[in-house]
């Protein structure tokens, strides 16, 4: 790297691959076992990256993010997790494991400053709860998901007694003064009740979650492999209820998957998804988030064995 009355940032990451970042002037760079071939020159906004053997130029692609680092703050846009962990190694003087190639593939967006290596590493682990966030957002700018999700809403006491099923206020993991204004106040339209939806989704049931959890079968549509995932998560919450753990299903990517194979458009949600697990052959049918509840949980509606039973 040659200097020709610059500023930029130089950066390497585990596969030993040298990235530099141009914000004013221009750098020369080439490869130093390249002999006599000429350097490649960076101008402001461009980015250089030396790896094995070869120099890749993108043109314009440098921002504020890339010299975040002078500032005392780590900042990343789509970044591999292969550069955040030559940072935290060089930062915190801690190793990143991610055994997992897939998973080593996905990106982090993601700003810190002056966050301990805890904390940074809780946000890394919580990209599935981003993938949750997304999912709600997506759903809710779907007016025919929005309209069939919203047939489900027990709103009254009534419709409540009459289903015994749907979601409901006691159940949605509000804190109590919350509940008791939504049932005096209650939301004056559905657009506000999406909102308080989707609020709920990133601040509470994302944000407070101690761990995620997916269960996989390798057919999303063999009713006889989505019986069994329903009695493993039955099972599953029963034992942590006994353990004290709490549990709540969050299957926003999920129903995004089924939207999108009804509507015939691209797999996007299946793709992000099948990054979690690591093995395109199985695929999720249904995910939760557990940890330990601040606060007891409000009941939940019932059926009596009567309404589901049925004789030959």
């Amino acid at each position: 790297i040659r200097d020709l009355g610059t500023a930029f940032s130089v950066k390497s990451d585990a596969s030993g691959a040298v990235s530099v970042a141009v914000t004013h002037g221009v750098v020369a760079m080439r490869d130093p076992m390249a002999g006599s071939a000429a350097p490649v020159e960076l101008r402001a906004g461009d980015r250089g990256t030396l790896r094995a053997g070869t120099v890749a130029v993108a043109r314009g692609t440098v921002t504020d993010d890339d010299v975040a680092w002078t500032r005392g703050q780590l900042a990343y846009r789509d970044a591999s997790l292969a550069e955040v962990q030559a940072d935290l190694r060089r930062w915190y003087g801690i190793e990143l494991a991610v055994p997992d190639r897939v998973l080593a593939g996905r990106t982090l967006t993601a700003s810190f400053h002056s966050d301990s290596a805890s904390q940074v590493v809780r946000v890394i682990a919580l990209a599935f709860g981003a993938e949750v966030v997304g999912a709600t957002e997506a759903i809710i700018a779907d007016e025919a998901m929005m309209a069939a999700s919203d047939a489900w809403s027990r709103g009254s006491q009534s419709a409540l007694q009459q289903h015994r099923d749907g979601t409901t206020l006691d159940a949605a993991g509000l804190s109590p003064w919350l509940v008791g204004m939504a049932k005096v106040l209650p939301l004056n339209s559905a657009r506000a009740s999406h909102r308080h939806w989707l609020a709920a989704t990133r601040e509470v049931q994302v944000r407070t979650a101690t761990a995620f959890g997916l269960v996989v079968v390798a057919d999303l549509y063999d009713r006889v492999l989505c019986l069994h995932a329903g009695r493993a998560w039955e099972r599953m919450q029963l034992f942590g209820a006994s353990r004290g753990l709490a549990m709540q299903p969050l299957n926003q990517p999920l129903e995004r998957v089924d939207r999108e194979r009804s509507l015939g458009v691209e797999p996007t949600a299946a793709r992000r998804l099948a990054g979690f697990t690591g093995d395109p052959a199985l695929k999720p049918t249904f995910a939760f988030r557990a940890g330990y509840a601040l606060q007891p949980a409000n009941p939940s509606p019932r059926r009596p064995v009567e309404w589901v039973l049925q004789r030959a």
